[in-house]
C-alpha cells in the first residue's frame, strides 16, 4: 500500500507480474505490462540494476519464442511499456549504454523484421538522450574488450563522462562486426536510423553528431579485437567488488570470443562491416526525409567525404615524397 511496503516486497511482487505475463492470459497483457511499466517508475534504479535484465529476457522470450510477434495488441502493449521503461529509467541506464545494448540484442536482432523495428524505436530514445550528453562525442582512451568506467557526474544515476555516445555506437558496431548476419546488420541500422529522425519528417538536432560519427572512418580497428585471453583489464573504479568481478567476467568472454574471430576481422572487413550498418541507417533515414529537410544530412555526408579526401591526399602526398638517400 506504500512505497516502503513495495520495496521490501519488491522481489515477489515483479516474479508475481512476470508469471503473469504469458501468451494464455493474452487479453491481460496489456493491464500486466501497464503494471510492469509502473512497478519500474516507482522502483527507478533498484529495478534498473535488478531486475530490467529478467524483463528484458521474459518479454523477448514471450515475442520471438512464444508467437507474440503475431499479435498485433499485444506487440503494441509491449512496445508502449518498453518505451517507458527507457524514459523512466534513462538516467540509470545511460551510464552504461553498451550493457543496455547486450540485454536488449534479443529484440533488436529478432527474426521479424517489424519487431526490430519498434525496438529500434524503443531503444533509439536513449541513444539520442546518449547524443544530448556534454561529452557525448569525446573518445575514451579505452577499447571494446576492456572498457574503462566512466567518471561519475557525482550525481547517482547521472550520465558519465568519458564519450557515452562513442563507446556506444563502437559496441553497437562491434556486435555487427563479430555477428554480421542479416538480422544483425538490419537491427545495427535501424537503431542508429530511428535515433535521428526528427519530427515533420525532418532529422533531430543529435542527427549530425550520431551520423558522423557512424559514418566516419575507422570507429573500429582490428586492434580492439585483439585479446589474449589472459589479457583482460580489470575494470577500475568499479563500484564495488561484486561489480568487479562481473565486469571480469564479461571481459573475458568477449576475448575469448574475440580470439576465435579476430583473424578475419581484417581494416578492409571492418570497413565494409560499419558501412553495411551506415547503409541500413541512411535508408531508414531516405524514407522518412521529404524535401527541403536534408539539408543537414547533406552537411554530413559532404563533411565526411571532404575529410576522407583530405586523408587520401596526404597519404599520396607521403608516398610521392623522395626518400634521402642515407649518409
Amino acid at each position: 500500500e506504500t512505497l516502503p511496503q513495495l520495496v521490501h516486497h519488491s522481489e515477489q511482487a515483479f516474479q508475481h507480474i512476470l508469471d503473469s505475463m504469458h501468451m494464455k492470459a493474452l487479453l491481460s497483457m496489456p493491464a500486466v505490462l501497464a503494471v510492469l511499466a509502473a512497478f519500474a517508475q516507482d522502483l527507478q534504479g533498484d529495478f534498473a540494476a535488478r531486475m530490467l535484465p529478467r524483463a528484458l529476457a521474459h518479454l523477448t522470450a514471450l515475442i520471438d519464442t512464444e508467437g507474440g510477434d503475431r499479435e498485433p495488441e499485444f506487440l503494441e502493449a509491449a512496445f508502449n511499456c518498453l518505451a517507458l521503461l527507457c524514459k523512466h529509467l534513462a538516467r540509470f541506464l545511460l551510464p552504461d549504454l553498451p550493457a543496455v545494448l547486450r540485454m536488449s540484442a534479443g529484440l533488436r536482432y529478432a527474426r521479424a523484421p517489424h519487431v526490430r523495428t519498434f525496438a529500434a524505436q524503443a531503444f533509439g530514445f536513449l541513444l539520442r538522450l546518449a547524443a544530448a550528453a556534454p561529452d557525448a562525442a569525446a573518445i575514451p582512451n579505452s577499447d571494446l574488450s576492456a572498457p574503462t568506467p566512466a567518471r561519475s557526474s557525482g550525481k547517482e544515476g547521472g550520465v558519465k563522462s568519458g564519450g557515452v555516445l562513442y563507446s556506444t555506437l563502437r559496441a553497437l558496431l562491434a556486435e555487427h562486426a563479430l555477428h554480421p548476419s542479416e538480422e544483425v546488420t538490419d537491427g545495427a541500422g535501424r537503431l542508429v536510423g530511428e535515433a535521428v529522425l526528427g519530427v515533420g519528417h525532418g532529422l533531430h538536432s543529435r542527427a549530425p553528431l550520431l551520423l558522423g560519427m557512424v559514418l566516419g572512418e575507422d570507429l573500429l580497428k582490428p586492434s580492439d579485437f585483439a585479446r589474449g585471453k589472459g589479457g583482460t583489464k580489470t575494470a577500475a573504479g568499479a563500484a564495488d567488488k561484486q561489480q568487479q568481478q562481473q565486469h571480469e567476467q564479461e571481459q573475458q568472454g568477449q576475448a575469448e570470443q574475440a580470439d576465435s574471430v579476430a583473424p578475419g576481422l581484417s581494416r578492409e572487413v571492418l570497413r565494409a562491416r560499419a558501412t553495411a550498418v551506415a547503409c541500413v541507417a541512411l535508408d531508414r533515414v531516405l524514407v522518412h526525409l521529404r524535401r527541403g529537410r536534408c539539408q543537414e544530412l547533406w552537411d554530413v555526408l559532404l563533411k565526411e567525404a571532404h575529410a576522407r579526401l583530405h586523408r587520401l591526399e596526404a597519404q599520396v602526398q607521403q608516398q610521392q615524397q623522395p626518400q634521402l638517400p642515407q649518409l
